[in-house]
């Protein structure tokens, strides 16, 4: 509002750079969608992070043309390559906060009778505690590991010693996974990924080198996590597709778009 009033008086220009949550929060009623059109129509540009966003903006305003800077990985190369360990167990990791729509509790779930897989869980949140409880409840005590919060040089090395990555979010009218950088972040170790198939969230993914589900239900994890731990010669295939994917996220390229805009 301030960008828009300075220019009103001033003249100044000014760009509008939106996520998902930013822009549905501006919908919410009349006066914030007429005050949302008014600052959108007044930018010189408007970015969204994924082409889905842009879509829902165009279907707001059709005056509006948005255009599309996707979230970039500042290192691919980060996440090194995947150790070349002998060992039965496969490690399947989580990236995320602890909260309810990342749905680490149906992955919990999936592993009741699964064998032989390990789940590795990076990060915090409200749901912590609860996590923790229902993870002994279900007798999975020795099979999950709770990492908390860890440096950039521990996250790396969780990345190169897992060897599925899976993110299976949960639907929310609100507050939408957008996009989910630690996609991007797998992909670069290479680790082919189990995600939720949902707009925005597929932008960050590689067909060949993910399995995506329609609905993310324990049954429906448990299948592609037993799918995938049981062929290692595809999710070796899948990780080299996924490498290779994640090169056009870089910053180079991704910034470079606004490059006619500066």
């Amino acid at each position: 509002m301030i960008a828009w009033l300075a220019k009103k008086r001033f003249g100044l220009p000014y760009v509008v750079i939106l996520h998902g949550l930013d822009f549905r929060l501006g919908l919410r009623n009349p006066w914030k969608r007429m005050l949302s059109k008014k600052i959108l129509r007044g930018a010189d540009t408007v970015v969204c992070n994924t082409e889905a966003l842009a879509e829902d903006v165009r279907s707001f305003d059709q005056k509006l043309n948005p255009i599309v800077v996707h979230p970039s990985l500042p290192i691919l190369s980060r996440s090194g390559q995947n150790l070349e360990v002998s060992r039965r167990i496969v490690r399947v990791l989580t990236v995320a906060r602890l909260v309810s729509r990342k749905n680490h509790y149906a992955v919990l779930k999936a592993l009741v009778g699964l064998h032989d897989l390990e789940y590795l869980i990076v990060g915090n949140g409200p749901d912590r505690d609860y996590l923790e409880k229902q993870t002994s409840e279900l007798g999975l005590g020795d099979l999950v590991h709770f990492y908390g919060d860890v440096s950039d040089e521990e996250l790396s090395q969780i990345y190169a010693d897992a060897d599925i990555f899976i993110l299976p979010i949960l639907p929310n009218q609100i507050d939408v996974e957008g996009f989910g950088i630690v996609y991007l972040e797998a992909a670069a170790a290479g680790l082919p990924i189990v995600a939720t198939k949902m707009r925005g969230v597929e932008e960050a993914l590689c067909s060949e080198g993910s399995i995506q589900l329609d609905e993310p239900t324990p049954d429906a994890i448990a299948n592609a996590l037993q799918t995938l731990a049981t062929d290692p010669d595809r999710r070796k295939a899948m990780g080299e597709v996924n490498r290779a994917f994640v090169q056009r996220f870089s910053r180079e390229e991704q910034f470079g778009k606004l490059e006619p805009y500066v």
